[in-house]
Parts: C-alpha cells; structure tokens; sequence
C-alpha cells in the first residue's frame, strides 16, 4: 500500500487520539468499523493499483510497447526448462513458484521433474 506524507502526519496526530477511544467502542461498534475500515483499504488498495496500471501504460506508451509485449517479454536466461506435455504455452523457467498446472502433473498424473523437461 502507498504511504504518503499526509499519512504519517495522520498517524502521529490523530491516531494516538482514535486508539484510546477504541476501547470506549462496544463490540459492535468495533465490528462496523472494522468492516468500513476493510472497505477504505479495499478502496486505497484499487486506487494504488489502478495508479500503477496508469503509469506503468505511460511508460510502455513512451517507449513504443504495448502491455501484452511487456507481459510477452522474457528476461534473457528466463528460456523455459519445463514444459506441459499436451500444451506447449504452459511453461515453467524453474524459478519462483511452481505453476498449478505443474503441481497437478506432478501429483495427480504421476509425472515426474524429468519428464517435464523442456
């Protein structure tokens, strides 16, 4: 989540006044505002990305790419090692997480790591 100034001016003025307060509160005054707090980050959270969607089509625009040749770039030493069997558009480079349709070769057709090698 995006912190700005204004949020740490916030924070060190109102927020020591809210939090004793709290304890003021009945539970279900403490449930409804849990519940609106949930839905201001909700709401905090789209704006931030809906921010970083906006820049990042900025960016991709100033340089003459569009989002699906971003999504479509592959670091160099990013060629994939695994490859689904049946689907040669499911790929995996080995790094980070295993993709699902991995983990449900490897544990429900009884693959194995070698025999999915690209």
């Amino acid at each position: 989540m995006n912190t700005s100034k204004n949020d740490s001016n916030f924070s060190t003025h109102a927020l020591d006044q809210i939090i004793p307060q709290l304890d003021n509160l009945s539970l279900a005054h403490l449930q409804k505002l849990r519940g609106l707090i949930d839905v201001k980050a909700q709401q905090v959270e789209q704006r931030a990305r809906d921010n970083a969607i906006r820049q990042i089509k900025e960016i991709a625009t100033t340089v003459g790419m569009s989002i699906p040749d971003i999504i479509a770039f592959k670091a160099p030493g990013s060629e994939a090692r695994y490859k689904h069997p049946n689907d040669a558009t499911k790929t995996w480079t080995g790094k980070g997480r295993q993709p699902k349709w991995m983990t449900n070769m490897l544990d429900g057709s009884g693959a194995t790591l070698d025999s999915l090698r690209a």
